[in-house]
């Protein structure tokens, strides 16, 4: 079985069960199957680039969806999403790709998130537990932080505060230049 027999197994294996159950999302169901491997048209007039070109499209109006949910749907709203969903899957996805299938990734912008989730996650924790933290605790936070605008400013090979004056700055000024 080759490389695309293997991922269309594992992808069914993996997500199948939600052609069936999903309700709402950002995809159609013929979207669904065709992302799955399950089929290998979405449609008549549809090739494969626009198919692609679409579900950026809809990847990019989703986030601007979550960021306003998040925004003003409350506290109460939003713990609920986070009670059915597996975001350390989400995250996996993201950061590391397929596990069963990996390939080499020297995408800047995903070493950019991933040290903007570090501090963010760090900040959040000890905001929360101020009562918790102590001065060798704060010290311990911010090398961290420290060590992740590092090891992202040799990942992109630019300065950790350089012109744009942070690193999603110097990811805006990529996404200009792109």
């Amino acid at each position: 079985m080759d490389y695309i027999e293997k991922k269309k197994v594992a992808m069914m294996a993996k997500y199948g069960y939600f052609l069936n159950e999903a309700k709402g999302g950002i995809f159609s169901r013929k979207a669904r199957e065709k992302l799955i491997g399950k089929v290998r048209s979405y449609g008549k007039n549809q090739t494969n680039i626009n198919f692609w070109y679409d579900r950026r499209n809809d990847i990019k109006s989703a986030f601007v969806d979550l960021t306003l949910f998040f925004e003003v749907a409350g506290r109460k709203n939003v713990n609920q999403v986070f009670e059915d969903v597996d975001i350390e899957l989400f995250l996996d996805a993201l950061l590391r790709g397929d596990k069963e299938f990996p390939l080499d990734d020297s995408n800047p912008k995903k070493a950019m998130i991933a040290q903007k989730l570090v501090e963010a996650g760090l900040l959040f924790l000890s905001n929360n537990l101020p009562h918790k933290i102590t001065l060798s605790h704060k010290r311990t936070i911010e090398e961290a932080i420290d060590l992740t605008e590092y090891l992202v400013s040799e990942f992109v090979g630019a300065e950790p505060y350089g012109e744009e004056g942070s690193y999603f700055g110097q990811w805006k000024k990529m996404e200009r230049e792109e």
